[in-house]
């Protein structure tokens, strides 16, 4: 696929620039209090993989200077026309040149799957060493505790190599030690919000996660530090992975059946009530028109207890 052709198929699977744009604001409050604590001057980001640039659009709006690598170069093209400088080239390659400490913010957003694992573990060093102390780190990926983004989602794009759980980016993320890192599944409907539907727990539980990391020595305190951050501003934004949301499911799932199995053993019960006094009452009445009612009564049992049943398997 060529450059024109990852363009459009950005275009067209990803989503407009500007519903990313929206989508990446959400960023945007955490960056400011990470900053601020910085001085204006010593304020460099940089953003790896910037494709279109709406990342790079937020925070030069905001007056940061901003600066993205993309190996695409009709991507990094586009850029000439704002006031932030986009590099076009390898990521790893382009990341060396700048000096150490020269960063307070790096992103990557939708990066990380595209990268070898050799490569991933050459830019997380990288990383470590062009981030200023205290700076921050933020990369959002596929997540593929969704088995629908997992098995058909992330292989549309031909250029992905490799889902990567939640658990596995914090621990390279910290074995790389950048600092702590934590994880929140977003871009999924919230807890609670499933009828009783598989296809919904499948489709629509987080997709995406945010890894968060911050540039200090890994302690109990610089832990409280981000998890505080983290959930003051991307807590509103938390959606359910598809585990949590599949064990609710079956919590859903468990109540409904014993809910209507007890209301059909009920009707079941009353049928068979209401066959005996018919019975009682037919005993005095001819041959031909006791076999004739009993008759209707079980078939009328019987069409009742099959849509009953049907009724139950067509909500499940």
């Amino acid at each position: 696929m060529d450059d024109s052709q990852y363009r459009d198929f950005e275009d067209l699977f990803r989503g407009s620039k500007e519903l990313i744009k929206v989508r990446l604001s959400k960023y945007l409050p955490l960056v400011e209090e990470v900053l601020e604590t910085f001085d204006v001057d010593a304020n460099k980001i940089l953003d790896l993989g910037s494709g279109r640039n709406e990342w790079l659009e937020l925070l030069s709006e905001k007056g940061f200077k901003v600066f993205g690598i993309d190996a695409s170069e009709s991507m990094s093209a586009t850029s000439s026309r704002t006031n932030f400088t986009v590099i076009n080239g390898d990521i790893l390659q382009e990341l060396s040149k700048f000096s150490d400490e020269s960063f307070t913010l790096i992103t990557g957003f939708h990066v990380m799957e595209h990268l070898a694992p050799d490569e991933l573990d050459k830019l997380l060093k990288k990383i470590k060493s062009k981030l200023k102390p205290g700076g921050l780190l933020i990369f959002e990926t596929p997540n593929p505790s969704n088995l629908f983004v997992a098995s058909h989602n992330f292989n549309l794009d031909v250029s992905h190599l490799k889902p990567l759980p939640s658990q596995l980016t914090r621990f390279l993320v910290e074995s790389a030690n950048i600092g702590p890192a934590a994880t929140v599944a977003i871009h999924g409907a919230p807890a609670g919000a499933f009828e009783l539907s598989l296809v919904k727990v499948l489709q629509d539980s987080s997709q995406d996660y945010v890894l968060v990391a911050l540039r200090e020595e890994i302690s109990e305190e610089s832990r409280a530090k981000l998890d505080s951050l983290v959930r003051r501003h991307l807590g509103m934004h938390t959606a359910l992975e598809a585990p949590e949301e599949a064990a609710t499911f079956d919590i859903k799932l468990a109540s409904y059946i014993s809910k209507n199995a007890e209301l059909l053993d009920s009707i079941q019960s009353r049928i068979k009530i209401l066959e005996l006094n018919q019975e009682k009452s037919l005993n005095k009445g001819p041959t031909l028109a006791r076999l004739v009612i009993r008759k209707i009564l079980v078939s009328v049992s019987s069409i009742i207890t099959k849509r009953f049943s049907k009724n139950i398997s067509r909500n499940l």
